[in-house]
């Protein structure tokens, strides 16, 4: 009887952490704290806790963050600073962020992650935007593990870049995409990989340009 309820408990957390209005803190590794909406200050995370809408989320040196969205994973990696919008929203400011989407559940389709614009007037360090459902995403970089995601610059029409393809911001702004190598592999809270050489068109590597991506998963 004692498993049984274990069992049980342990599923329901689970279908809470799926199908909660919020999302939730599923592990945590090292020092994580969280800020509310409307709070002066920072508190110390812990699993189970709830993430409403604006809640401020940052990661420590080798510190991590698994947060269940829907049927999404996240997960935040060391020197992230980060908020969520909404469930399927997220303003990563600095830092690296991983999403895991369930392709058998089908209560969110699409993520979408944007960078903000800097004080610098360099258009490269302009807002970009990321919308898809497995990908990895460090402002500036996106590596897509599985279907194709929606890349969007600071210049230029939004980009699809394909499962195993990675693209970057190019110093006019405008996203473009290459093969899947090692734009991420930097050290974790890196804020941009390497853009050096010739930076091919807007639509190169891609399927298309502008709308958005196709992915839903119950496609």
């Amino acid at each position: 009887m004692k498993n049984l309820f274990l069992i049980f408990l342990t599923l329901s957390l689970t279908a809470y952490g799926l199908y909660s209005q919020n999302s939730v803190i599923l592990e945590i590794t090292g020092n994580v704290e969280l800020k509310p909406a409307g709070s002066s200050a920072f508190t110390t995370a812990s699993p189970g806790d709830e993430i409403a809408p604006d809640t401020i989320i940052s990661t420590g040196f080798n510190s991590t963050a698994v947060i269940s969205a829907g049927n999404s994973i996240i997960t935040v990696y060391p020197l992230a600073y980060l908020s969520f919008s909404e469930k399927t929203k997220i303003n990563l400011q600095t830092g690296r962020i991983k999403v895991d989407t369930d392709p058998s559940l089908c209560a969110i389709t699409n993520f979408t992650v944007s960078s903000p614009a800097s004080s610098t007037a360099s258009p490269a360090d302009t807002a970009s935007v990321i919308q898809g459902t497995n990908f990895e995403f460090n402002t500036f970089n996106v590596s897509v593990n599985g279907g194709k995601a929606t890349f969007l610059g600071a210049s230029g029409p939004a980009i699809i870049v394909n499962e195993g393809r990675e693209a970057s911001i190019g110093p006019d702004g405008r996203p473009f995409t290459s093969p899947l190598s090692s734009i991420l592999s930097s050290a974790p809270g890196s804020s941009r990989g390497s853009s050096s050489g010739s930076q091919p068109s807007a639509s190169s590597g891609a399927d298309a340009s502008g709308g958005s991506s196709g992915g839903s998963c119950c496609d």
